[in-house]
This record gives C-alpha cells, structure tokens and sequence, in this order.
C-alpha cells in the first residue's frame, strides 16, 4: 500500500456558468518508502480551483502549493474544452510542475573502469530544481448511448523529467 490521501473540496462561489472552489490533500506517509511506496514524510498540498463554462465551450484552471514530501512544489495547470457536436468534445490542456527540492536528473558519460577506451553513461543529480511542463490534446467522443471514445496525445515540453516526448493513448468506457 502507498501513502494514504484524505482530501477536502469547499465549494466558495459561482453560479450555473462557473465557480470557484479551494481545496485540500493531506497525505500521510503510510507508505514503504525503500520499496518507493511513498514519500517517507508528510505532506499539504493547498489548491485554488476555477471553472468557466459557456453554452459550447469551457475553461478551467488550478493552481496549487505543496509543502513536504518528496519536495516542496508549485502547480498551475489550464484547460480548453470545446463541444464541436453534441457527441465530439475536443481538449486541450496545459501543466505545470516546479519542485523546489528535487534536482534534475542528467546524463555523466565517464570512462569504464575496466576497460580500455569505453565510456559509459550513467544518470546523476544535476544542479538545478526542474520545472516539469506537459500539454494534452485529444478528443472524447460518445459513439453510442453510453460508449465513450476517448483518444489524447501527451506531449512533454521541455527537458525536464524522465518522460516520452509524446504518449498516445486511448481508452473505451462503456456504462452498463
């Protein structure tokens, strides 16, 4: 089992177009941290939660502050949503992620110890804190009465991180 998340949402304000609300995470460190089950110590996380919607389109923000953990955080992340037919949504999203304790990881090619003229590459801590950025585009589509399509591309923008440059995926739900 991972660390264990208990998560608070207050709804402060807004109407049938949009709203505002804050919300909360505790997360305990319940979690076996030498088999990376968890962080090994408690965090907070704090967050601020806006959403705008029209007849057709949306627009929807967060931003939140992390203390403990891992590492100490800042988040902010925006999303687009557009209805282009009554059964096509498209979607595009865009994260941000600056952990103030954590250091990039970098690429150090040394030579080989035993053997002459080879060198090897090996990942270390590099200097600088990342700040890990993401955007997400796809399409969720309602083929028949309770089947839904969806289909996204998450691209990596940026160096940071140890993520693909791209991520397709696609994912079929189906309510019975």
């Amino acid at each position: 089992m991972a660390d264990a998340a208990i998560r608070a949402k207050y709804f402060l304000a807004g109407s049938r177009r949009g709203g505002v609300a804050a919300a909360a995470e505790l997360r305990l460190p319940t979690g076996n941290e030498a088999q990376l089950l968890g962080a090994g110590k408690a965090a907070i996380r704090l967050m601020g939660i806006g959403s705008l919607e029209q007849p057709r389109a949306g627009l929807h923000g967060n931003f939140a502050v992390v203390r403990g953990g891992v590492s100490n955080e800042l988040d902010a992340s925006g999303a687009v949503t557009f209805a282009a037919t009554p059964r096509l949504t498209l979607v595009g999203e865009l994260m941000v992620r600056h952990l103030s304790d954590a250091r990039q990881v970098v690429t150090v090619s040394a030579p080989h110890p035993t053997s002459a003229g080879v060198f090897t590459d090996r990942l270390a801590p590099g200097t600088s804190a990342p700040t890990l950025s993401n955007a997400v585009t796809g399409f969720k589509w309602n083929a028949h009465s309770t089947l839904v399509v969806t289909a996204e591309g998450w691209w990596r923008i940026g160096q940071a991180g140890l993520t693909a440059r791209f991520v397709p995926t696609v994912a079929i739900d189906y309510l019975f």
